[in-house]
């Protein structure tokens, strides 16, 4: 009997652990309506993101006039419009949340544990240029808008009556830490403990009677 409680609890335990796991998945993308190209520009995009989350994890990529991932220079995600110039984007910019860690393969990588929230606006700026494809009629993605500048010391001009840019963003919803696991076993133990004093005190009093 003893042993069965003690097997349930590790398997409830493991049960959790696997309903916590997520893989990489598409958090938003936007490739509606006619391409078009855009000759090599500094991009930027407000983005909104869905219900659900939060997710982690986070890779983001342009789309190229192709239809394959892009990705150049350094990806800053930011809280806040930004009419700066792409030279001057970094970690002091009004409205700095984070920035890429690596771009390679066409995709820019965030630190893992880089969060986007739920129903939240955000934008990305690139401080690099490219080719890129954007999708007409103007204002496809309600919720967003696109930026550009053909220069890196000119500043960013959009936000309105312009064709959004083809984007993808990538990540995994997020799970409890490591530290939130180890409170758990440590839980689940002392359950298991208190379950096990409990049985051996009933079965000396069914040896007593």
């Amino acid at each position: 009997m003893k042993r069965r409680i003690l097997i349930g609890l590790v398997g409830f335990f493991f049960v959790l652990v696997i309903a916590g796991r997520s893989s990489a998945a598409t958090v938003l993308e936007f490739t509606a309506g006619t391409a078009s190209t855009l000759s090599p520009l500094y991009p930027g995009q407000l983005v909104k993101t869905p219900a659900g989350g939060p997710w982690n994890n986070l890779v983001f990529n342009w789309f190229d006039p192709g239809g394959t991932p892009a990705a150049f220079g350094t990806l800053f995600l930011l809280g806040a419009q930004y009419f700066g110039t792409p030279a001057a984007l970094s970690a002091s910019t009004p409205g700095f949340l984070a920035q890429s860690q690596s771009t390679a393969g066409g995709f820019y990588t965030f630190a893992a544990g880089e969060t986007l929230q739920p129903n939240t606006q955000y934008l990305f700026y690139s401080n690099a240029s490219g080719s890129l494809r954007a999708s007409s009629p103007i204002d496809l993605y309600p919720d967003g808008a696109a930026y550009f500048t053909p220069s890196n010391s000119s500043s960013f001009v959009g936000g309105s009556l312009t064709d959004d840019l083809n984007f993808r963003i990538s990540g995994v919803v997020a799970v409890p830490e490591s530290e939130t696991y180890a409170t758990m076993v440590a839980g689940l133990g002392l359950t298991g403990f208190w379950v096990r004093r409990r049985m051996q005190k009933f079965g000396m009093l069914v040896r007593l009677r």
